[in-house]
């Protein structure tokens, strides 16, 4: 999931902007790293997707997969 275009959905539903800008800043701080064995990869600094572990993540997902659905749904497209 892209980080904008979650926003910018995000925006759209009228979240109040201190809130947005702490989700930014959350999902600005993601960083991810591998594991193998004993040994660590450097961190990698995270660009899209949500935390699965997330409190907020299962709402997240749904305001973006709704702005998703709607789009297919507005194309006349889909099954």
């Amino acid at each position: 999931m892209d980080h904008s275009a979650l926003f910018i959905q995000l925006m759209r539903r009228n979240i109040l902007v201190l809130l947005l800008k702490l989700l930014e800043t959350w999902f600005d701080l993601g960083v991810a790293c591998v594991k193998v064995g004993l040994l660590f990869s450097e961190l990698v600094k995270l660009s899209c997707g949500i935390r699965q572990s997330g409190v907020l993540s299962p709402y997240l997902c749904a305001v973006f997969i709704d702005s998703v659905v709607n789009k297919i749904k507005a194309s006349g497209l889909g099954c």
